[in-house]
This record gives structure tokens, sequence and C-alpha cells, in this order.
């Protein structure tokens, strides 16, 4: 059984923000930081308003339970009162960097990029998760001294769910290419749910 994350406090938290080592990115409701943590670098993900609570909450229990799979980050402690996630740091660079900065040898890095992504999304649907938000800077790489992929991480468990959960039913006149139909109409997700965002990143790819 995965190990639960360790409760912190908001002044804990704030602690954590004040010994920052840098930023590591930021959306409408929340940001990233890179902060010392236990001795080891650490992502700490805040939430700006307390309405992403149950969003935080979803991110821990799913990486609890894939418990490191598809190179999933580990959360190590958990404020529900600012909130906040603590997490390993992955390193690397997400595809974004990786394609459009041209931060590999040759097509061949690419190849092999999405085969490990591929196995990566397969360990966590054997962990009983579906991320449901697979996109390219979700996923992230530590490549060699020689710019030669080593590592994929598959990062942002905030929409994942277990297998056979569901979605809040939602309507869009403009649907993304990486979500599925179930993630729009609140059926049950399957492991095939998350093809879509697989072939939509693999395809950004090569």
């Amino acid at each position: 059984m995965a190990e639960s994350a360790k409760h912190i406090s908001p002044s804990e938290v704030d602690a954590l923000e004040l010994d920052k080592i840098s930023a590591l990115g930021e959306g409408a409701f929340g940001y990233v930081d890179l902060v010392p943590y236990n001795d080891q670098k650490c992502a700490l993900k805040i939430g700006l308003v307390k309405e992403v609570l149950p969003s935080f909450e979803n991110e821990r229990e799913m990486m609890e339970k894939v418990a490191g799979a598809g190179g999933a980050p580990r959360v190590l402690a958990f404020c529900p009162e600012t909130p906040a996630l603590v997490m390993t740091f992955c390193g690397g660079k997400d595809l974004i960097d990786i394609v459009e900065k041209r931060l590999f040898r040759d097509e061949r890095d690419l190849l092999t990029i999405a085969l490990q992504l591929t196995q990566a999304v397969q360990e966590l649907h054997q962990k009983g998760v579906v991320h449901c938000d697979l996109k390219p800077d979700n996923v992230v790489v530590e490549m060699d001294g020689e710019e030669r992929p080593q590592t994929v991480h598959v990062i942002d468990f905030g929409l994942a769910r277990p297998l056979g959960g569901k979605q809040r039913p939602k309507k869009t006149r403009f649907p993304k290419e990486w979500y599925c139909r179930c993630y729009y109409s609140g059926d049950e997700l399957s492991p095939k749910c998350d093809m879509p965002g697989l072939g939509y990143t693999v395809c950004y790819l090569l």
C-alpha cells in the first residue's frame, strides 16, 4: 500500500516559500515552485483559491495510488488549509521545451520518448488510474549529458480518476483534442480514454 502524504501546516508552507529556489510554472488557479524539503529539491504546488482544494485532494489521492508508476511524482506532504502539495521533483524539461528548443540529438530520440511515454501510460493503467490530461506540457523527460532521453515522467494528476470513475459533465463548442468523449459526457472512464491524449502528444513529437 502506498504511503500517505504527511500533513503540513500553512506556516510550514510559508517557510518553504521563503526558501524558494526558483519558479517552475504557473496557471490560472495556482503555481509551482522548486523548494528544499527534507534535504532534497521538491516541487511545491500552491492553489490561489480555496475552490481548488477538491482538485488538490484528488491529485494527492491519485499520486498515492500510482506510487511513482509512469514516472509520476511522489506526493510527500499535503496542506489542505492553503491548499498545497509537496512532490518529488522530476527534473528535466517538458516536451514543448524539448521540441521547440530542439533539446535532442535526432529524430530517433523523439521516437524513444514516444515509446517510453506509451509504456508510462500503460503503467498508470495497471495501477488503476486514467490520467485524463495527457498533453506535451504534462510530460517531462530527463536527458543525459549528450541530450539523449533517459526517463519519461507523466505529471499533473489534477484531472486523473480511478478506472471506472467519472468526470463532471461539461459542454463546450470547442473540445480539446487530447480529451476523450467521456471527459465531456461524464461517462465511466477506461484506459482507452487516455488514447486521444497519447495520440495527440505522439503526433506533436513526430
